[in-house]
């Protein structure tokens, strides 16, 4: 308890995320949630000075504004929210009004991209407002290509749907998935011929004539100088854009248990945050100026990445560490990632059940926590012999590690979100993941070079496209070992509670002795507890499952299982 005094962010930031998770369960009236809200507030001014009852009133305070805010996120939508449209009929289309707010995904067969709506021309003219995803599906008639940009003003004739929900218990849910990004419809185009644009550049400043074109360069070079899957596992890496990443790629990377990265993250900020800061003492400028100048960039990366959760986790602390660095304040971590954890839900509660967010802050914790249970009972412990040797096996043991300490924190949830566990992620990740840093790196230096010479930035593609090639044939043959990896069933609140308390229980092993005997408890219990003993129950269990056209019925009881 007295440990959890120093690092406050991290218990208003627990108590701000229990109060989301509440308000994304129970819909209040804006009327009740002003009241509340209000109530807080002029208690905690009433009692401010009062100590034994002041922390209550701000954690209820905290509890409160997450509540809120996901109450605003979740269930207050503006009356003219394309959420309120009824699908169209059969053999039914509606000509959508809109501005492309995105970089689209081309290929041979379709265009996809998300649009601003304006207005709906049905029956009669709707002013609308929020996103719709759109995809626009080549006909056999279209001959001429379609270039569309972000900022252009479209008109759109096409059918209005919902996304497709799950149909069983355990699988992906894309309209839920879409509706915590805010996109409610989903508009089907069929032809070329049904799209016309009229107009273009409507987006701000800062998006149209900046963060866009930066990107759409950045992506032209990569494909202008490496080409097929190391072209798009490297824009993957520099820019977070996957949308032409094939899914034999995408497959092989989940089941190495390496599909992080193909995401931007941490390692990102860190080149971004060293290559200013060089420059700008280079330059001799002031440290104020060269701390401005660092946010701002950091600022543009996000935007230029599309604002992923992992990206803005990183780059929040990487702001705040130098902030602290800047005023002569020691940084300590679990505050700055409690505090980035909150600025983030503040901006966007639905970010707290995204994947990438929860991945995110997971790895970085467990990376943290779990490592420096280890090296102390492990790492630090462990005398070599020579100098050169004894720093090449601690750097070794160090990755080998740190990388152990993010798979056991993020386990349960990629377990939860993928239902596919990587047996073989432990080793791959410990070749893929400095190859990757090294891919990056170099990516980051060809898309400059692209800047004053095509020759050095064709040079430097070269040497990157062997070293893409190489951590991709790698990925490939792990993932196609037998029993790389493999499904698992779906798991619920309980077990995974079960799961973590394990973890912090091992991780708090004061010696070697107890981290034997808390293990081997640990992994009896979860035996006993997926085995189905403790559940399992001599009564037969009848699934129903949609597969389509019809319904398929499984019947299970022990010792019998058929369908």
């Amino acid at each position: 308890m007295k440990y959890l005094s120093t690092i406050p962010a991290i218990k208003y930031s627990i108590i701000l995320s229990l109060g989301i998770i509440a308000g994304s369960s129970f819909p209040l009236n804006k009327t009740y949630l002003v009241l509340s809200m209000g109530t807080c507030i002029l208690s905690l001014l009433i009692f401010y000075r009062r100590h034994s009852v002041r922390f209550i009133l701000v954690c209820t305070l905290i509890f409160m504004t997450g509540f809120t805010k996901s109450n605003i996120d979740f269930f207050i939508i503006s009356p003219q929210s394309i959420a309120f449209l009824e699908e169209t009929s059969k053999n039914e289309t509606v000509i959508l009004q809109g501005v492309v707010n995105d970089i689209p995904d081309h290929d041979s067969a379709r265009i996809r991209f998300t649009i601003n709506s304006k207005l709906i021309l049905a029956k009669d003219t709707i002013i609308t407002e929020g996103e719709i995803l759109v995809t626009v599906v080549r006909s056999k008639h279209d001959t001429a290509e379609i270039r569309i940009m972000p900022g252009d003003l479209l008109s759109l004739r096409g059918t209005l749907f919902e996304p497709a929900g799950s149909r069983n218990d355990g699988e992906f849910d894309y309209r839920k998935y879409l509706f915590n990004k805010g996109i409610f419809k989903m508009l089907r185009v069929h032809g070329f011929s049904n799209v016309r644009k009229l107009s273009h550049e409507n987006l701000d400043f800062l998006m149209q004539e900046i963060i866009y074109p930066s990107k759409t360069y950045s992506i032209e070079c990569i494909e202008k100088q490496i080409s097929g899957d190391e072209s798009q596992f490297l824009k993957g890496l520099v820019t977070g854009d996957r949308s032409d990443i094939s899914d034999e790629v995408r497959q092989a990377f989940m089941d190495a248990g390496v599909s992080h990265l193909i995401a931007v993250s941490g390692l990102n900020v860190a080149y971004l945050v060293l290559s200013l800061t060089l420059l700008c003492s280079i330059f001799r400028l002031h440290l104020s100026i060269s701390l401005a100048v660092v946010i701002f960039f950091l600022i543009f990366y996000c935007m230029l990445t599309g604002n992923t959760a992992s990206i803005v986790r990183a780059s929040l602390m990487g702001g705040l560490i130098l902030i602290s660095s800047r005023i002569q304040r020691k940084p300590q971590f679990y505050n700055i990632l409690g505090i980035s954890a909150c600025i983030i839900l503040i901006f966007d509660s639905r970010q707290l059940f995204d994947a990438g967010f929860i991945l995110s802050f997971t790895a970085t914790i467990s990376m943290v926590w779990i490592y420096e249970k280890i090296d102390r009972h492990f790492v630090s412990n462990i005398s070599f012999t020579g100098a050169a040797v004894s720093q090449l096996k601690r750097n070794f043991l160090i990755a080998f590690f740190t990388t152990l300490a993010a798979q056991i924190g993020t386990l349960p949830v990629t377990a939860i979100y993928f239902g596919k566990i990587s047996i073989i992620s432990l080793a791959v990740n410990i070749v893929a993941v400095p190859l990757a840093n090294l891919s990056l790196a170099i990516g980051f230096m060809q898309i400059a070079l692209s800047l004053f010479s095509e020759t050095l930035a064709s040079l430097t593609a070269e040497t990157n496209n062997v070293l893409l090639s190489l951590q991709l044939h790698i990925i490939k043959l792990s993932a196609g070992l037998p029993g790389s990896s493999f499904y698992v069933k779906e798991i619920d609140f309980i077990q995974m509670t079960v799961i973590y308390f394990c973890i912090i229980a091992v991780a708090t092993s004061v010696n070697l002795r107890a981290f034997l005997l808390r293990s081997f408890l640990s992994l009896l219990l979860l035996i006993f507890l997926f085995s189905g003993i403790l559940t399992d129950r001599q009564v037969l269990k009848i699934t129903a499952l949609d597969v389509g056209q019809e319904i398929a019925l499984s019947f299970k009881r022990r010792m019998i299982n058929a369908s």
